[in-house]
């Protein structure tokens, strides 16, 4: 995935526009524009795991969007954007999710701090009380089970 960094003086390049562009492009499953806003040595860290760089962190969100894709009856992403001190941003993340009859929401939090070269140096999953354990018992009323990682609680989708 190629990266395009982004000056501080550049528009655009302010902290709350990044991330905005960031979980937009997550929302829309467009993770090349996505990984495009993470720097060479970006760190994801989810649970007990942790995701270098931009190729690693895309890949990983790929895979469980496909997994989410292939299984689900629908999976849509939304999220909000908000400030948070010293170049860091706060994205409330909110996965839809659908399958034989029924709905389930899942919402996590992840935090990103932006470089000086307004790119996205780290980013942080934070779980919200109650929201992984409701989607591992989601996914086993419709028969589903998946691997631990970042975003969607047991798997990272892309837009999570």
């Amino acid at each position: 995935m190629a990266l395009h960094p982004h000056r501080r003086d550049s528009p655009g390049s302010d902290p709350l526009e990044i991330a905005r562009r960031f979980a937009g492009a997550l929302d829309r499953d467009e993770l090349a524009a996505a990984c495009a806003l993470l720097g060479a040595g970006c760190v994801y860290v989810a649970r007990q795991a942790t995701w270098v760089g931009p190729q690693a962190i895309g890949a990983s969100c790929r895979e469980a969007s496909a997994w989410g894709r292939a299984r689900l009856d629908t999976l849509a992403y939304e999220s909000q954007v908000e400030a948070a001190p010293a170049h860091q941003v706060s994205i409330l993340f909110i996965d839809h999710l659908a399958h034989r009859g029924k709905q389930h929401r899942y919402a996590c939090r992840q935090l990103l701090r932006i470089g000086g070269d307004g790119l996205i140096e780290r980013i942080e999953h934070v779980e919200l009380p109650g929201q992984h354990e409701a989607l591992v018992a989601f996914l086993a009323s419709v028969g589903l089970s998946r691997p631990a990682g970042p975003r969607s609680g047991p798997a990272p989708s892309s837009g999570s």
